[in-house]
């Protein structure tokens, strides 16, 4: 089953925006796999990213996280548009990077003591770190961390992901 979520989301990211590393037109495609505050290893993202200058970066991104915290079942499933920056790299092979933006989704949480759910519009900012290690000229491993708030979230409005993924390079 995770193995659709993951091939859904990098289908449906195909149609977002493009990109990464460092040079100018260049475009990547990742899917990343991890976990965050309420989700261990139940967390999923597809990101689409073009290098529109050197060293700058677009992404669009779709993930979806499904948790229990305490009596409350919650998905979230939320669209990311972030801006990032190359901050520096260690030879050709490793790319650090700060990502910050924008994102907007959809939440629904039910109750596991209570019959009735609830589904909301949450919309926030978020901002992290990057790195990338290069396999290859087109493939690398990617290892990030994003720190958000999200407003109208039924659990609460801070949290953090952590994930790990594979990234393909177009030039």
């Amino acid at each position: 089953m995770k193995k659709i979520y993951l091939l859904l989301l990098l289908m449906l990211s195909l149609n977002g925006m493009a990109q990464s590393n460092l040079v100018k037109g260049s475009k990547t495609i990742s899917l990343k796999y991890g976990g965050g505050k309420y989700s261990i290893f139940n967390y999923y993202q597809s990101d689409v990213n073009w290098c529109y200058r050197e060293k700058l970066m677009l992404r669009g991104s779709l993930s979806y996280e499904k948790a229990i915290i305490e009596s409350t079942a919650l998905s979230v499933g939320r669209i990311n548009i972030d801006h990032g920056f190359n901050m520096f790299d260690l030879s050709d092979r490793f790319y650090f990077n700060a990502i910050a933006g924008g994102y907007f989704g959809f939440e629904a949480s039910k109750s596991l003591r209570n019959p009735l759910s609830r589904r909301e519009f949450v919309f926030g900012a978020a901002a992290g770190l990057e790195a990338d290690v290069f396999l290859s000229r087109s493939l690398s491993l990617k290892v990030e961390f994003l720190q958000y708030y999200m407003q109208n979230s039924a659990v609460s409005p801070w949290f953090y992901t952590g994930t790990v993924g594979v990234s393909y390079v177009f030039n």
